[in-house]
């Protein structure tokens, strides 16, 4: 059954019990790449493995600041509320609705800086688990980096394949 989960702000991604950091490059602009995280939540699933397609913005507006999301992942249900829109540097999100045990607080965020016509993204998961949830901090921090380097490179290939068609 989804619960909320506490809302965080962008001092958590510093501060919060589990972190991890991932420094990776996309061959594509910036604005290409803030565009496929930030403004088409639809096309997560052709590219970040365990999403569903069909993420979108509620109510189906312009998205940005304190905008929410809803996404499907593992086959559940999130919903995201954005806390950073800096186009086309900076996004970010904390799960405010999700089916997630074992988790009090989840936030992510996506610092994008131009190298050329390439993007280096550094990415950051930002996690308070309950007592039930210790044991997932290891499994997070050793697959959420290996996960995140192969959904960006799937990324890579698909903005290639976009210009393309």
């Amino acid at each position: 059954m989804a619960k909320n989960l506490r809302a965080v702000g962008l001092d958590f991604l510093d501060t919060a019990p589990s972190r991890t950091v991932a420094q990776l490059r996309i061959g594509h602009p910036v604005a290409e790449v803030f565009a496929a995280l930030a403004d088409h939540p639809e096309d997560w699933g052709s590219w970040y493995p365990g999403f569903g397609q069909g993420g979108h913005y509620v109510p189906p507006t312009p998205p940005g600041l304190g905008a929410t999301r809803a996404m499907k992942v593992g086959g559940l249900l999130t919903t995201e509320t954005i806390i950073a829109w800096d186009a086309p540097t900076r996004w970010a999100f904390y799960i405010s609705r999700a089916t997630m045990p074992g988790i009090r607080a989840f936030a992510e965020d996506y610092q994008l800086a131009s190298d050329g016509a390439e993007t280096v993204l550094t990415w950051t998961l930002a996690v308070d688990l309950a007592p039930a949830g210790k044991p997932l901090g290891p499994v997070l921090g050793k697959f959420g980096p290996a996960l995140s380097r192969r959904a960006f490179a799937n990324l890579d290939r698909h903005l290639g394949a976009a210009k393309s068609s």
